[in-house]
């Protein structure tokens, strides 16, 4: 993001800069699905929509398709679990995303561990997008909470890396603000931020009622 948009503000145009950033870097990293999850929160986007408005939003900053692929499966993952469906169903509606099946290392970090095919290979805590995703839901399908989700994903990566920001927001979107709101490990947020993000989810979260309301009308 910082890459890009320095050159941006350098006079680059904007996809120029994002595909300067990527022959510079070489990057197929997960940033923009920690950014734009949020979309899955946002009623006025529709299922069918979703993927495309995500893969928009990570170009913006990310060049390959892997990223952008990764961003559209943490999407659709968190919007079907706030329409009350498991994670793995959540898992089944991104692999049938033709954005996602296309990577094979995206559908294979989607995938649970096969127990039939023995000992699974140790989890990344880099950035690579397909690793931060199977790192991910892999602390999300152990944890029986969104707290122990959390936890073990910083024990196992650090507070800062790749793999807790993706637990927090597939798990939240699983438990439901319940198990956030109040929750200790707010504690690194400033109270004003903390403030904005709890007043931006109660809108995003209320919008969702008054368009079941329209709906009924």
């Amino acid at each position: 993001f910082w890459n890009v948009y320095t050159l941006v503000g350098r006079g680059m145009k904007q996809a120029d800069a994002v595909k300067a950033v990527f022959a510079s870097m070489k990057g197929i990293g997960i940033n923009a699905a920690h950014r734009n999850a949020v979309l899955a929160m946002c009623p006025f986007i529709g299922d069918e929509d979703l993927p495309t408005v995500a893969k928009a939003e990570c170009h913006l900053t990310h060049y390959h398709s892997m990223s952008a692929a990764a961003a559209v499966a943490v999407n659709i993952i968190c919007r079907a679990a706030i329409r009350g469906l498991t994670l793995e169903e959540g898992v089944k509606r991104a692999l049938a995303s033709k954005l996602v099946s296309a990577h094979e290392k995206l559908v294979s970090a989607l995938l649970p561990p096969d127990p039939k095919k023995g000992k699974h290979k140790p989890l990344s805590k880099g950035g690579f997008a397909p690793d931060v995703v199977e790192a991910a839901l892999h602390f999300v399908r152990k944890g029986g909470s969104f707290r122990e989700a959390v936890l073990d994903s910083i024990q196992f990566a650090g507070g800062d890396n790749y793999c807790p920001v993706l637990v927090g927001a597939i798990a939240g979107a699983i438990h439901g603000a319940s198990a956030v709101e109040n929750n200790e490990l707010l504690k690194h947020c400033t109270r004003k931020l903390q403030t904005r993000v709890e007043a931006a989810s109660r809108a995003l979260a209320e919008s969702w009622s008054k368009t079941k309301e329209q709906k009924r009308c």
